[in-house]
């Protein structure tokens, strides 16, 4: 039979909801470096490797010739950083970086948009979020689920900006899609963001049949701050006893939000760049959590958790050329400590956030495969 919602749970998203547009739609320049990071893609690695001389290395690793060409592309065109932009403007260019960056539209047969009751809580009102499900067939059999939780820094990103890497794990995984868009920060800090993710993957247990989904085998996944709300989704719930996901796949993510980063090493040797820089971390944490005392909460810093065990199996895939590195690398051992399967990744000659890059570039495609890949094997299909 033909998969089709049940119109009692498709509601039209309210007007002031976290789906409205940030007020940005591409122009002729807009549409000229998007055309240009596609050509990056299609030039072969042998050509990018002589026109991105000199190359750029750090821990005995060549950052991949195409991404140093993006690097090019936007000190080109002269983009000013993110800190220094006010929020509005911020927002506007995470979801124009996607578009120059997401790569040409990946059909899928099924997309609609959904809205998610949100119960109240100390920090929060009741209100109804975005969500987007996409079924890689019509088919009305039980598929597995993935819930992806966009990053952005906690305060830009929309289902928009993630579309087409959620088109990706739909079509190449052959998973059902449920994309999160939880409320943001400064409007709504720590923790209703992450309030909205639990209570998103609440939801959609209780619906999994409306949903057309297999209740155990739901998977959850978010790439920096998405990876950041992942990994505390799977604490919270735990901690409140509820069944969790089957599995759980970190993109780069953020694990604490100490202003030096843990001390890590990466997140000195990568202050500047390439992509994500130190000052984009502050700009961005500073507005998630406003007081400092939340620092060490475990559900704001995963890495500071006293107790990781009983938690899902993990896929932790991290960038080389990346401030978040190493604490990426740092959960991913504290879980296997605790004694939670995991394995990690470190994909070296890449950059933060290459799961948004899978359009164009083979590199970030290869490494979402291979989360792909131990996904399926962790949901069991």
């Amino acid at each position: 039979m033909t998969f089709s919602l049940p119109s009692s749970i498709v509601q039209s998203l309210p007007e002031d909801g976290p789906t409205r547009s940030v007020g940005w739609t591409p122009n002729a320049a807009d549409r000229a470096r998007r055309a240009a990071f596609g050509v990056v893609g299609l030039v072969p690695t042998s050509a990018t490797s002589v026109l991105a001389r000199p190359a750029t290395v750090a821990d005995g690793a060549r950052l991949d010739p195409a991404f140093q060409l993006g690097d090019k592309i936007i000190d080109i065109f002269g983009d000013q950083p993110l800190s220094d932009e006010t929020l509005p403007e911020a927002r506007k260019k995470t979801v124009a970086a996607a578009y120059y960056t997401s790569g040409p539209n990946i059909p899928v047969e099924y997309v609609r948009d959904l809205s998610i009751p949100v119960p109240a809580t100390d920090a929060a009102p009741a209100a109804h979020i975005g969500a987007r499900l996409y079924r890689p067939t019509l088919n009305d059999e039980p598929l597995p689920l993935l819930i992806y939780i966009h990053g952005g820094g906690f305060g830009a990103g929309t289902l928009d900006s993630h579309d087409i890497t959620c088109r990706y794990f739909a079509t190449r995984g052959q998973v059902a899609v449920l994309s999160i868009d939880y409320r943001l920060a400064p409007e709504f800090p720590y923790p209703t963001p992450l309030d909205d993710c639990v209570a998103g993957f609440r939801w959609a247990r209780v619906h999994a049949a409306d949903l057309g989904i297999d209740p155990e085998r739901i998977a959850v996944a978010g790439d920096s701050a998405g990876g950041n709300l992942t990994a505390a989704t799977c604490l919270r719930l735990r901690d409140a006893g509820d069944k969790g996901p089957a599995f759980q796949m970190l993109f780069v993510p953020v694990t604490t939000a100490e202003p030096d980063g843990g001390g890590t090493a990466s997140f000195a040797t990568f202050a500047e760049g390439p992509y994500l820089t130190a000052e984009h971390i502050k700009y961005f944490t500073g507005a998630y959590l406003p007081n400092d005392e939340f620092i060490t909460d475990p559900y704001a810093s995963p890495l500071l958790a006293k107790d990781l065990t009983a938690l899902p199996p993990a896929h932790v895939a991290v960038a080389g050329f990346d401030p978040l590195r190493d604490q990426g690398e740092a959960y991913a051992h504290r879980l296997r400590e605790a004694g939670v399967h995991v394995s990690l990744r470190r994909h070296e000659t890449i950059v933060h956030p290459f799961a948004n890059s899978v359009g164009i570039n083979a590199a970030a495609r290869s490494a979402v495969d291979e989360a792909i890949g131990a996904m399926r094997m962790g949901l069991g299909f």
